[in-house]
C-alpha cells in the first residue's frame, strides 16, 4: 500500500506525480465548490488521460472499472473506519482521509 501525498491546505487543485506499481502516473485531484467534493483525474506519462472526473468516495474503489488502464487499485481510507459519518470537505482530505494505491496482489485480496 502507498500513501499518496496530497495537499489540500495549499490549493484546491494540484497535480501528483507518481510511480504506482512500476508506472508513472500524474494524478489531478481538484476541489468542486458547487458538489463540495474532490474529483480525481488519472493521466498516464505522456499526458494522455486515463481516467477523468471520478469522485473521491471513502472506502470505494475508484479504478477498479478501468483495469484495462490502470493497473492496481486507487481508494480513499477513513482513518477513523466510521462508515456511519464518513464525510469527506475540503478540509479533512490528507487528514482524516488518505488516497492511497493498493497493487494488484493487495486489492485481489480485498
Amino acid at each position: 500500500m502507498v500513501n499518496i501525498p496530497v495537499f489540500p491546505e495549499i490549493a484546491s487543485g494540484f497535480i501528483q506525480k507518481i510511480e504506482l506499481g512500476g508506472i508513472f502516473y500524474s494524478l489531478r485531484i481538484r476541489w468542486n465548490t458547487r458538489s463540495e467534493s474532490w474529483f480525481l483525474h488519472v493521466f498516464d506519462a505522456d499526458g494522455n488521460p486515463l481516467i477523468t472526473g471520478k469522485r473521491l468516495v471513502p472506502n470505494y474503489p475508484l479504478t477498479e472499472i478501468h483495469s484495462d488502464r490502470f493497473k492496481g487499485e486507487l481508494i480513499v481510507l477513513d482513518k477513523q473506519n466510521d462508515l456511519t459519518d464518513a464525510v469527506m470537505t475540503y478540509e479533512n482530505l490528507g487528514k482524516r482521509f488518505f488516497l492511497v494505491y493498493l497493487s494488484e496482489e493487495e486489492a485481489n485480496g480485498l
